[in-house]
C-alpha cells in the first residue's frame, strides 16, 4: 500500500514539474516572439553563446567597461564557465529562444531534488509533494523564468542536487553539483562558502566542511582578484559596487562607465 502511494506521489510529482516546465518554456518563448526581450541578459548571453559555440570563446562587443568599441570577453565581466558546457547544443540550435528553453527545464526539475530532501527530512511523500508544488508555484520563481535569461538561475537546481547529495552522503555527486554550481557565476562562490562555515561551525562532517570553505574561498579570490581584471583592461571587478552600502564597503574601487 505504501509503495503504491508513493508511486502515485512521484507520478503526480512528474506531471507537476513537465506542466512547470511547458507552460514556462512557452510563455518565455511567447515572450520573445513578440520583442520583449532585452540585451541584459539575454541579448548578451547569446551573444556570448554564438561566439563560444563558433570558436571565439566569450568573446562579446557588449558592455565593455572602458571603450564600447572593444571587442572583448565576457570573462572581464562575469566568470560562468558553465557556458562552455551549452556551446554545444547552441552550435546545433544557434537561437536565444534554446537558452530560454534551457532556463525552464533547469528551474522546472529543481522540484525533483527539493522533493528528495523534503522526504527524507518529513519522512512523509505527499508532505514532500506539497513543498515540492509550493516551489513550483513560487511567484518569484515565475518572475525569474520570464525575465529574459541568467546563467545564474542554473544554480537552483544545482544547489538542490548538491543538498541532496550531502544529506544522502553521496560525495561524487556533491562536489560535481558544487563545482557546477560555481560555474554558474563567480558570486555562488559567496553562499556555499557560508554553507561550509555553517557545516563547520556545526561540526558536521569536518573534512568536508573546511573543503568547501577552501574551494570557494580560493575560486571567489581567482575570479574576482585575477581573471575578471585580467580580461577587464586591468580594472577591478565592477560589481563590487553593488557591496558600496554595506559598513567597510564604502571605499571599494570603482570602474569607469559603471553598472548596466
Amino acid at each position: 500500500m505504501s509503495h503504491h502511494r508513493d508511486r502515485i506521489t512521484a507520478c503526480m510529482l512528474g506531471m507537476a514539474v513537465c506542466l512547470c516546465i511547458a507552460v514556462f518554456t512557452a510563455l518565455s518563448v511567447m515572450r520573445y516572439d513578440a520583442f520583449h526581450a532585452a540585451t541584459f541578459d539575454l541579448g548578451l548571453t547569446a551573444q556570448v553563446m554564438w561566439n563560444t559555440a563558433y570558436g571565439r570563446v566569450f568573446e562579446t562587443s557588449i558592455d565593455r567597461a572602458t571603450n564600447a568599441a572593444l571587442i572583448g570577453s565576457y570573462l572581464g565581466n562575469h566568470v560562468q564557465p558553465i557556458l562552455l558546457l551549452l556551446a554545444p547544443f547552441y552550435r546545433l540550435w544557434p537561437d536565444p529562444r534554446l537558452l530560454l528553453v534551457v532556463q525552464s527545464v533547469a528551474l522546472g526539475i529543481a522540484a525533483l531534488p527539493l522533493y528528495e530532501i523534503a522526504r527524507r527530512r518529513s519522512g512523509r511523500p505527499t508532505t514532500a509533494l506539497v513543498i515540492a508544488c509550493c516551489y513550483l508555484a513560487y511567484p518569484a520563481l515565475g518572475f525569474l523564468n520570464l525575465f529574459d535569461f541568467h546563467v545564474i538561475a542554473l544554480s537552483i537546481p544545482l544547489v538542490f542536487l548538491a543538498y541532496w547529495a550531502w544529506q544522502d552522503n553521496r560525495p561524487v555527486w556533491f562536489w560535481i553539483a558544487v563545482l557546477l554550481a560555481l560555474f554558474t557565476k563567480e558570486e555562488m562562490a559567496i553562499p556555499l562558502w557560508m554553507w561550509g562555515l555553517v557545516n563547520l561551525l556545526r561540526r558536521e562532517r569536518r573534512l568536508p566542511s573546511l573543503s568547501l570553505l577552501v574551494l570557494t574561498g580560493v575560486w571567489l579570490v581567482l575570479c574576482v582578484g585575477f581573471i575578471v581584471p585580467f580580461y577587464n583592461e586591468g580594472q577591478p571587478y565592477r560589481f563590487l559596487q553593488l557591496w558600496s552600502y554595506l559598513p567597510g564597503f564604502s571605499s571599494l574601487p570603482t570602474v569607469q562607465g559603471g553598472l548596466p
